[in-house]
């Protein structure tokens, strides 16, 4: 049975009682490597910058610099990219009930490391060739002065890429989940998983994106800080969807909670 949006809710709370301290163990974990990675980055461009004001070649030290500056970048891009797999590993553990950690959100670095990042940085890139034509647009209206075409073309591309965005991670976005549960499967079966699992279901997915936006103005209330609650709240949704979508489409019988013929009321209901 599909379950409704306040059934996978519901069930999210309630899975997450007595777990929060797994939850806030991630987050901080999270956080302090963020600040290490940030402070690494601040020194090293405040040496990086002395080392190339102190070269003859101003030009040769200033590339140095944002050579430096690009390998910390990219190092930090994979060791988030990284996480993603385990973060979600950790989440699909705790809402089936298995042996969870906090040091499961390092899964991903020793369990097909190669593959989450490819996958990952193949998606990154085509986003960024997707833009291209708008910064290409914007950077030659900037320089020539000339805004004219640019203000009628640049909205309406920015629009069509934010509507092919939101379809394409409404029908894809679960390939992620797919991949976490299973690393062995292939991506291309595992992108067709997910479109097969998001057949009528793109609209209820919105529609729980939209119920936790509404949180947004409290979390920059707080400074964050109700995140550390609203996270593991909006993944343990996020998952029990998931395994709903997946059972449903095994079985072939996929019907609204509120639509049940016979009238039962799933356990978790209100």
């Amino acid at each position: 049975m599909r379950e409704s949006r306040k059934n996978l809710k519901l069930k999210a709370r309630r899975v997450m009682t007595g777990k929060y301290s797994i939850a806030v163990g991630v987050f901080a974990i999270w956080l302090l490597m963020d600040l290490v990675f940030l402070c690494m980055w601040k020194i090293c461009m405040l040496f990086s910058g002395i080392l190339a004001a102190s070269m003859e070649d101003v030009r040769t030290g200033f590339l140095s610099m944002l050579a430096v500056m690009g390998i910390l970048a990219l190092v930090f891009l994979i060791f988030e990219l990284l996480l993603v797999p385990g973060i979600l590993r950790l989440y699909l553990n705790i809402c089936r009930g298995r042996q969870a950690g906090v040091w499961d959100m390092f899964w991903g670095f020793h369990s097909h490391p190669g593959k989450f990042f490819g996958i990952s940085l193949l998606f990154l890139i085509l986003a960024a060739v997707l833009a291209t034509p708008q910064v290409v647009l914007t950077a030659a209206a900037a320089i020539s002065g000339d805004w004219q075409f640019a203000r009628l073309y640049l909205p309406g591309y920015g629009l069509l890429l934010l509507a092919a965005g939101i379809w394409a991670g409404l029908t894809y976005g679960q390939f992620y989940m797919i991949l976490a549960e299973d690393p062995e499967k292939p991506l291309l079966s595992a992108l067709e998983e997910s479109r097969e699992m998001m057949r009528g279901n793109r609209g209820r997915l919105l529609a729980i994106f939209l119920s936790f936006a509404v949180w947004i103005p409290v979390t920059c209330l707080t400074l964050g800080a109700a995140l550390i609650w609203l996270t593991p709240y909006f993944m343990c949704t996020m998952v029990f969807f998931y395994l709903g979508g997946r059972d449903c489409g095994a079985s072939g019988d996929c019907l609204d909670a509120e639509d049940d013929p016979d009238g039962r009321e799933d356990e978790y209901q209100e």
